[in-house]
C-alpha cells in the first residue's frame, strides 16, 4: 500500500469510524452506537481504544518510512518494517477488536506482506492470516469502505487457487465500490480469472467494462493499458488473432510499451501468462515495423512463446495455440533474415 493509499484509507476511517462526539443527546434517549461516540467516551466504554489508535499511528509511520526508503533499501529491510507495522496492528486489534479500520489496515498489510526466504525460493507470505482478518471485517462491518475488502480477498483467494470464490468477490467489488479506479481493477482482474477458467466470452465483456471505467477516470492509464492487453489475449484465444494484434497495438500505443506488464503491483498467475502477453505484443510490434526493428521483435516473440511452453502448467488448454504462434514467429523470422541477406549490408 502506498503512502497516498494509506492516507486515503485513514481519511475513510475518520469519516466512517469516528464521525464525532455525542454531545447534545437527549436525556433518556437510547445510547448511541459505539461508532457514533467521541474518542473520549469510546475510551471510557472500552478501555484500550486510545492506545489502539496510537499503535495504528505507529504502524502508519512505519509504512510511510517503508515507502520512502523503497528505492535504497533491500527487500528484507523493507519486509522487516512492514512486519513491525503488522505487529503493532495485531496488538491494536486485541485492544479494539471491533474497530473496522484496524481490521482493514491489518488485513491489507498482511495481504501485501512478503518476507524473502532462502535465495531461489518463494517469499514467505501470510495469505491465510490476511483472509481471516478481512473475512472478519466483512462479518463485523459489511458496509465499511464498500468493495475494498472484497478486492483484497479476491486477490488472495485467486493466489490460493480458489478461482470461483475470487470471481464472486470481484463481482461484489464492481457492484459495491464507489471508486472507478478500484472498479476498473476489479473488473480487469475478474476478467483474467474468467479467462483462466475458460469462460472467454464473459472475460471479454469484463475487460471491456474495465476499459470503460478507466476511460471515464482521467489519468487512469495503467488500468486502461491492462484492459487492452487482456482483450488482446482473450480475443487471441477466441480465435480472433488479427483483432488480438489490433488490441495489442492499441495497448502499445498508450505508452510505456510492454513495461506495464512488469510494473510494480502487476503480476500474473500462472507465470506463463506474462509470456503470452509478451509474445502477442512482439508479434503486434513486428507487424507494425520494418528491417532490424522487425527482426528484433520476431526474435523476442520466439523467445516469449518458448518461455510460455516451458512455464505453462500441465493440461494448459492453450498450449496448441502457443505452439502455432511459435511456429509462425519462427517462419516469419526466417523469412526476414533471408530478406536481409538478399538486400545485403
Amino acid at each position: 500500500m502506498s503512502r497516498r493509499a494509506i492516507a486515503r484509507a485513514l481519511g475513510i476511517a475518520l469519516l466512517v469510524v469516528a464521525p464525532g462526539p455525542a454531545e447534545g443527546q437527549r436525556e433518556g434517549a437510547p445510547g448511541r452506537d459505539l461508532a457514533q461516540t467521541s474518542d473520549f467516551w469510546r475510551e471510557v466504554r472500552r478501555p484500550g481504544f486510545r492506545r489502539a489508535y496510537e499503535l495504528v499511528a505507529q504502524a502508519e509511520r512505519l509504512e510511510m518510512r517503508r515507502a520512502r526508503e523503497q528505492p535504497t533499501h533491500p527487500d528484507y529491510v523493507r519486509a522487516v518494517l512492514r512486519e513491525r507495522a503488522i505487529v503493532r496492528l495485531e496488538r491494536a486489534r486485541e485492544l479494539a477488536p471491533e474497530e473496522p479500520f484496524i481490521l482493514f489496515f491489518l488485513g491489507s498489510l498482511l495481504a501485501l506482506h512478503e518476507m524473502p526466504g532462502v535465495p531461489g525460493t518463494e517469499p514467505l507470505r501470510r495469505i491465510d492470516d490476511a483472509i481471516e482478518v478481512l473475512e472478519e471485517l466483512r462479518t463485523r462491518a459489511p458496509d465499511f469502505a464498500p468493495g475494498r475488502a472484497e478486492l483484497q480477498l479476491a486477490l488472495l483467494y485467486g493466489r490460493r487457487g480458489d478461482r470461483e470464490r475470487s470471481i464472486a468477490l470481484y463481482a461484489e467489488c464492481v457492484d459495491r465500490c464507489f471508486d472507478r479506479r478500484t472498479r476498473a481493477q476489479a473488473a480487469g482482474n475478474m476478467a483474467e480469472e474468467l479467462m483462466l477458467s475458460g469462460r472467454l466470452v464473459e472475460a471479454l465483456g469484463r475487460y471491456r467494462q474495465a476499459a470503460a471505467f478507466s476511460r471515464r477516470r482521467s489519468g487512469d492509464l495503467l488500468a486502461l493499458q491492462l484492459a487492452h492487453w487482456g482483450m488482446a489475449l482473450c480475443r487471441d484465444r477466441l480465435g480472433e488473432h488479427a483483432d488480438a494484434l489490433d488490441e495489442a497495438e492499441t495497448a502499445l500505443g498508450l505508452g510505456n510499451g510492454m513495461e506495464v506488464l512488469v510494473s510494480e503491483g502487476v503480476f500474473f498467475e500462472p507465470a506463463s501468462e506474462l509470456r503470452a502477453y509478451q509474445g502477442l505484443g512482439h508479434l503486434a510490434a513486428a507487424r507494425a515495423s520494418r528491417g532490424r526493428e522487425r527482426r528484433g521483435h520476431l526474435r523476442r516473440a520466439v523467445q516469449s512463446w518458448r518461455a510460455y511452453l516451458r512455464l505453462a502448467p500441465a493440461g494448459d488448454p492453450w498450449r496448441g495455440l502457443a505452439e502455432r504462434h511459435l511456429a509462425e514467429a519462427r517462419d516469419a523470422l526466417t523469412a526476414a533474415e533471408a530478406e536481409r541477406v538478399r538486400e545485403g549490408p
